[in-house]
């Protein structure tokens, strides 16, 4: 689109329970984000602390923006609600293909793998917005690959069952997030159904 990466910027927010965010987590997090997205470290631009009850992601997840209001503008109005088109009414194997991709970032950034006490596959969640729609648009754009999700609690939309867990397995959901997708497969593999 002809955006130098040198106007990016990034915030990291980090989720835990402590008041006070330590400097060497200030650094692991700058140094992780500015090494992953290629990126100078003066364009990160901040650690946020999020409370939370754990500290779930080590290195945080990251915001990138951009201070350019004439992209924002053709982002938001043009942009945007076409690819929320195509992932929430697939029609063409191109539509399929973004769909099956927008679900990996959502996965790396939101999914959590949870196993039984024998290794295997027990639950896949995703976290959502409470104060937003966005579980309307999980559950939309999950039944456009066959899943049926669970139920919720608090800000998690569980998933459920071997069916659906195959056909994670099938898009290589975690394929973005090494230490979910070393879970996911070791819960797969010990599955009883699969």
């Amino acid at each position: 689109m002809g955006i130098s990466k040198e106007t990016l910027k990034c915030q990291v927010i980090f989720s835990t329970p402590k008041n006070i965010l330590e400097n060497k987590i200030i650094t692991r997090c700058t140094n992780y984000w500015s090494r992953i997205l290629h990126l100078k470290k003066v364009q990160i631009v901040s650690v946020t602390r999020s409370n939370g009850k754990t500290e779930s992601l080590k290195y945080g997840s990251a915001r990138i923006f951009l201070d350019n209001c004439s992209f924002v503008e053709i982002l938001v109005n043009e942009i945007l609600p076409n690819f929320l088109n195509f992932i929430k009414n697939p029609k063409r194997k191109e539509d399929q293909i973004i769909l099956n991709g927008f679900l990996r970032g959502l996965a790396a950034a939101e999914g959590s793998v949870s196993l039984t006490k024998k290794y295997s596959l027990s639950r896949i969640s995703l976290s959502f917005d409470p104060h937003s729609d966005e579980i309307n648009l999980y559950r939309k754009i999950l039944s456009n690959i066959g899943v049926e999700p669970g139920g919720k609690k608090g800000n998690e939309l569980f998933i459920y069952g071997i069916n659906n867990f195959k056909l994670f397995n099938n898009i290589n959901l975690f394929k973005m997030h090494n230490p979910r997708k070393e879970k996911f497969n070791k819960g797969y593999k010990n599955h009883r159904f699969s």
